[in-house]
């Protein structure tokens, strides 16, 4: 891989879990208790062991220098309604608009099942949105939870996507890094991510996630010898 030591990429995210059949709605409050945090503190809110601090490792190991901007998580709950997302969302975009210049790339911590009152695909608004200002060839690496909804917007808008492998949930750290080393891929400018997906008309019991064991265990070793292959990142 050509050097990337030097390469400035943008840390931030908006993240939580809707249940949209849960009555009610969910309020800045939500984030406010949980995590709402800008600067500094965005790196080492997660103790090191979340997606993000899977970021920074790999980050240090190839001198790719984080710039956090913003970050928001408000756990899992209902809808969260619109006021609440718009300004998060405003909150995010100001905040990255004065490094956007300085930085060679975006990574952006979110979940995949987050929903507002207008907006079914928060995430997919979001990572469109950035694509919209930083044009078509700037990275933006996007870490995802396993339950979260996979959409059309999001594929048109990043290759760079890395989801959990695991349920229960133990690889966070894991995804992070696998975000921050499809962004190393990208920013070396050898090779050109692409991404296709294909939704299935498949519906699965809770237990049936279960990775350790059963037909996710078997997808899961499949789809690590697909990403044997050559090409596959």
């Amino acid at each position: 891989m050509t050097d990337v030591r030097g390469k400035k990429v943008a840390v931030a995210g908006i993240t939580f879990e809707s249940n949209s059949f849960a009555p009610g709605l969910t309020y800045m409050d939500a984030f406010e208790r949980y995590l709402l945090v800008e600067g500094p503190e965005v790196l080492t809110a997660g103790f090191g062991k979340d997606e993000i601090g899977g970021a920074v490792s790999v980050a240090k190991e190839l001198g790719i220098e984080l710039v956090p901007v913003f970050a928001a998580d408000g756990g899992c709950g209902p809808t969260v309604n619109d006021e609440t997302y718009e300004y998060l969302k405003k909150e995010l975009f100001s905040k990255l608009s004065k490094v956007l210049d300085s930085v060679d790339g975006v990574y952006l911590r979110l979940h995949g099942a987050m929903t507002a009152e207008s907006y079914e695909d928060v995430e997919g608004d979001l990572i469109e949105s950035l694509r919209a200002i930083v044009g078509p060839d700037f990275p933006i690496a996007v870490s995802c939870d396993f339950h979260g909804h996979f959409t059309e917007k999001m594929a048109k808008s990043t290759a760079l996507i890395a989801g959990y492998q695991t349920c229960p949930h133990i690889d966070f750290f894991e995804t992070g890094a696998r975000a921050m080393r499809l962004m190393a891929a990208a920013l070396t400018h050898e090779k050109t991510p692409t991404l296709s997906y294909r939704k299935t008309k498949l519906m699965a019991s809770s237990e049936g996630h279960d990775t350790t064991f059963g037909p996710m265990r078997a997808v899961l070793d499949r789809l690590h010898e697909i990403e044997k292959m050559p090409g596959v990142l």
